[in-house]
C-alpha cells in the first residue's frame, strides 16, 4: 500500500512539474496492458487478460490525480480496455485514432491545449510518437514490457523532457 501511494505521488509530481515547465500538454505514453494469448498478431478484438485488466486498474490508480484531460487509444480493443478504468476515474474523453495513423495522433497532440494527455498505444506505434514529440528515437519495448509509463513534455526547441516510470 505504501509503495502504491509513493508511486502515485511520484507520478503526480512528475506530471505537474513537466506541465508547469512547458505550458503545453504533458503527454503520458503507455503501452497497452497484457492481452489474452501470447502473440501480438492476434486479431484486434483480442481482449486483455486478467493480468492486463489488473494492470489497467493500477494505471488508473497511478494517474487518477494527474489531471488527465484526454485519452487517446487506437482501434485495437486492448488499448481501449487499458484506458477504460482511467477514463472512468478521470471522466476524460477517449478519442479513438486508427492504429496506423500515427501522424493524425501526433497532430492531435500538438494541437491539444495545456493539460495532461494519455496515449495508450503499441510497441510499434509509441516509438514514432515519442520521436515526433522530440523524445529519443530509439524507444524499444521488450515483449513482456507492459509496465512502462513515459511522461513526455515537448519543448518548442530541442529535445523533449522524458521521464520513464514503471507501474
Amino acid at each position: 500500500m505504501a509503495s502504491a501511494s509513493l508511486g502515485r505521488l511520484v507520478a503526480i509530481t512528475a506530471v505537474a512539474l513537466c506541465s508547469a515547465a512547458a505550458a503545453q500538454p504533458t503527454v503520458v505514453l503507455v503501452r497497452h496492458a497484457e492481452l489474452e494469448g501470447q502473440q501480438m498478431q492476434l486479431p484486434p478484438s483480442t481482449p486483455l487478460s486478467e493480468a492486463g485488466r489488473q494492470r489497467a486498474e493500477r494505471l488508473a490508480q497511478l494517474l487518477s490525480q494527474a489531471g488527465v484531460s484526454r485519452i487517446y487509444v487506437t482501434d485495437v480493443l486492448r488499448t481501449q480496455q487499458t484506458a477504460q478504468p482511467l477514463a472512468d476515474r478521470s471522466a476524460a474523453p477517449v478519442t479513438l485514432i486508427a492504429k496506423p495513423d500515427t501522424a493524425a495522433l501526433v497532430q492531435a497532440l500538438r494541437t491539444t491545449p495545456d493539460g495532461t494527455v494519455v496515449v495508450i498505444g503499441h510497441s510499434d506505434t509509441l516509438p514514432a510518437v515519442m520521436a515526433a514529440l522530440g523524445g529519443p528515437a530509439d524507444l524499444k519495448f521488450a515483449a513482456g514490457d507492459h509496465g512502462s509509463v513515459f511522461i513526455v513534455t515537448p519543448r518548442p526547441q530541442g529535445a523533449a523532457s522524458v521521464l520513464r516510470l514503471a507501474y
